[in-house]
């Protein structure tokens, strides 16, 4: 009888767990510090990532140390497999779900609602749900309706909006101002790009900047340009990381069978797969070629084919529309990230450079100076690929389609080395990133190609 009691207690708690909380606790899983020391390591540790064991959470990867998160089943084997193939690593956390649950805790507890709740203020003391980051962004029509407007986009996969706002001085009537394109949040848990995005938002409707001098410098790009941002374009992602998998990267589409793999009867031999990253998914003549893989199951999955993801297949269609059938002159696009504190240039795929190259380069020195200069935080500028070349990302699909000189991706904080807070920087740094990144975007702004062009004629 007693025996049956405990059972039925661990069976009540077990459901509890999985019900209230209904998140994956990464309990036992470890984290390795692998040290690069060549180019054959790294390449041996991307292509270790294809095929779906390990997940590499900082974007630093062709030197010095980088950091591999690893299930307990496949622990030994990742480990000698690194051994056997001469890359020194450390054991760096035993147990990474000690990290995660205390995150999870600490929003639990801070009362921050899964669903949301209408703010003319955002709160930038927290990471806010997907339902409330769009109710700021229809207060802020409401409140400002001569300098924004609600853009969308249309629906995700698994039937979520995909929202944004339009902002200009005089927005109604500024269709014949060049374009700037900002978005947020397409690896769903990098959590604080979607707050960036939204920061920048209120910084150009003037509600959390004081400085007069930036507020000025603001109202003089809200003047030139009309502004198309949207914080969030992988919301499924992002949301199933608030209820599901606080690790999950990609979207959240059937994607096939692990290793592809399929019994006699058509059911998959291992496990089913969800989700293809969304950053490999943009159609490129060199999509699929690089930085991938082709089991469903890895982080690095680029989908069946481009745009093969609603998300992906939407904004792209948009933009399209916007160049082509409405003839917009989209002067530049930029994708924030976290982290690693990177101001990524063209190209992603290839190491080659750019016939733009020192233009690239002065810009992203005058974007991470500014971001010095904010709070004392040191950004790398340099090439995409310098990372690791990756084909099917969204920069390279805006500067190959779209023709779009200005092409950039943002890292944001924290640095390479902190990957204990990582995708979990702390809620105490999400509004000095935002403010770092407003200078950011000043100076990039003013470096772009247009200005130049412009000033030259």
């Amino acid at each position: 009888m007693a025996k049956n009691v405990v059972l039925l207690l661990c069976l009540i708690k077990v459901l509890l767990f999985t019900t209230v909380f209904g998140y994956k606790s990464y309990q036992g899983y470890q984290v390795l510090c692998a040290h690069v020391a060549v180019a054959r390591d790294a390449e041996i540790l991307n292509r270790l990532e294809q095929t779906g064991d390990i997940d590499i959470l900082n974007e630093i990867r062709n030197t010095g140390k980088v950091y591999i998160l690893v299930e307990p089943a496949l622990a030994m084997r990742v480990m000698a497999f690194l051994r056997r193939n001469h890359i020194k690593f450390t054991i760096d956390e035993h147990n990474f779900g000690s990290i995660i649950n205390k995150e999870h805790a600490r929003i639990q507890q801070s009362g921050v609602s899964r669903t949301g709740v209408a703010a003319t203020e955002f709160d930038y003391t927290e990471y806010q749900s997907l339902a409330t980051i769009h109710s700021h962004l229809k207060s802020l029509v409401a409140e400002f309706p001569n300098s924004a407007k609600l853009l969308d986009i249309g629906k995700s996969y698994e039937g979520r909006d995909i929202l944004g706002l339009i902002l200009s001085e005089n927005v109604h009537n500024s269709d014949n101002k060049p374009v700037l394109w900002l978005d947020g949040g397409i690896h769903a848990r990098e959590w604080v790009s979607p707050s960036t995005v939204m920061f920048i938002i209120d910084a150009l409707l003037g509600k959390v900047e004081n400085d007069t001098t930036i507020r000025s410098q603001l109202e003089d790009i809200m003047k030139e340009f009309q502004i198309h941002i949207v914080p969030n374009i992988n919301p499924d992602g992002y949301e199933y990381t608030r209820n599901g998998d606080r690790m999950w990267r990609k979207t959240r589409k059937y994607a096939g069978c692990e290793k592809n793999l399929k019994t006699l009867w058509g059911s998959c031999f291992y496990k089913l797969c969800y989700g293809s990253d969304p950053n490999r998914n943009w159609d490129h003549p060199e999509w699929g070629k690089q930085g991938v893989s082709t089991n469903p199951c890895s982080e690095v999955y680029p989908g069946g084919e481009p745009f093969d993801q609603t998300n992906t297949k939407m904004v792209s269609t948009y933009l399209l529309k916007l160049k082509n059938n409405d003839k917009r002159n989209i002067v530049l696009f930029v994708t924030y990230h976290s982290y690693s504190q990177l101001f990524l240039t063209p190209y992603g795929y290839t190491l080659d450079d750019h016939p733009e190259y020192a233009h690239h380069k002065a810009v992203g020195d005058a974007v991470v100076a500014a971001i010095k200069q904010r709070h004392g935080k040191t950004y790398i500028n340099q090439k995409s690929a310098g990372l690791y070349p990756a084909s099917g990302d969204s920069a390279d699909w805006a500067e190959h389609t779209l023709g779009i000189v200005d092409s950039y991706t943002f890292e944001l904080r924290p640095s390479a080395a902190e990957w204990r807070v990582g995708f979990e920087l702390p809620k105490e740094q999400i509004r000095e990133t935002g403010e770092e990144n407003v200078s950011a975007f000043i100076a990039l702004v003013n470096g772009i190609k247009y200005h130049q062009d412009k000033n030259s004629t």
